[in-house]
């Protein structure tokens, strides 16, 4: 039996978050600047359809320069990322977000540094994905992301007992990562990258994915030939992100706008 595929901005009007107050939502920008435009656009189309237009996102981002975290990743220098993405962390405080996100998967390999850093909640890309899934019932996740993201075992991030994680076999999985950190990193996405990415998913679903993840904001809208779901982590992560109560606001969610 088919199970229906996840939601995404673009469904129609499902997405109602409580109404309370306005909120100012920080974005620690992605591993490229097409992430960090990703996230923008769907809070804003998240904002839309909840609120009608002209309403648009309360939205603080800082974004560093993609190059030199290429180049520290490259040779093996993960203490100088860190030392950006905290920095960039540190800059966000100033402005008091309510809530905090980081627009990257594999920066999530140092989700604990930026948390340390802020006050508010930093909410994890793996919170939307496990929520869906419990919603659709999947215990087995394959997940098409950067080698990084697989070693770190991000997707295990407050993963459930009964919950599961499928990788891609090293050979596709390093297609993956190539296609991630220096095609869609210089050019953006093109037709023949979703036939990569249907062709590796279909590979997770045969070893026994019940679904499979988007897990790399570059992926984000693409729409796979599958028969099960397929789960957009970038969407997924701004919506908890706007469900998400803050400190402030412990039993509840707020207004965005």
């Amino acid at each position: 039996m088919r199970v229906k595929d996840s939601w995404t901005p673009r469904d129609s009007g499902s997405y109602r978050p409580a109404m309370v107050a306005p909120r100012w939502l920080g974005v620690i920008g992605g591993m490229t600047w097409r992430a960090s435009a990703e996230y923008y656009r769907i809070a804003n189309e998240l904002v839309a359809v909840q609120s009608g237009a002209p309403h648009s996102a309360y939205v603080t981002m800082v974004s560093p320069d993609f190059a030199p975290l290429v180049r520290a990743l490259a040779a093996g220098r993960p203490d100088d990322v860190a030392a950006v993405l905290v920095d960039a962390a540190r800059r966000l405080a100033v402005t008091d977000p309510a809530v905090v996100v980081l627009a990257a998967n594999t920066a999530h390999l140092w989700f604990d540094q930026v948390r340390a850093e802020v006050r508010c909640p930093v909410v994890h890309v793996a919170e939307g994905v496990h929520r869906a899934a419990a919603e659709a019932g999947v215990t087995r996740l394959g997940i098409l992301g950067t080698t990084a993201t697989a070693r770190a075992q991000v997707y295990r991030h407050g993963i459930g007992s009964r919950t599961e994680i499928v990788h891609p076999q090293v050979d596709a999985q390093e297609a993956l990562h190539r296609l991630i950190t220096v095609d869609l990193a210089a050019r953006g996405p093109c037709p023949e990258d979703a036939a990569l990415l249907a062709t590796v998913a279909a590979d997770l679903v045969a070893a026994g994915a019940e679904a499979v993840v988007l897990g790399c904001t570059e992926f984000s809208g693409m729409r796979l030939p599958l028969d099960v779901p397929v789960f957009d982590s970038t969407a997924l992560h701004v919506r908890a992100a706007l469900d998400r109560p803050t400190c402030d606001e412990p039993d509840s969610v707020g207004t965005w706008p």
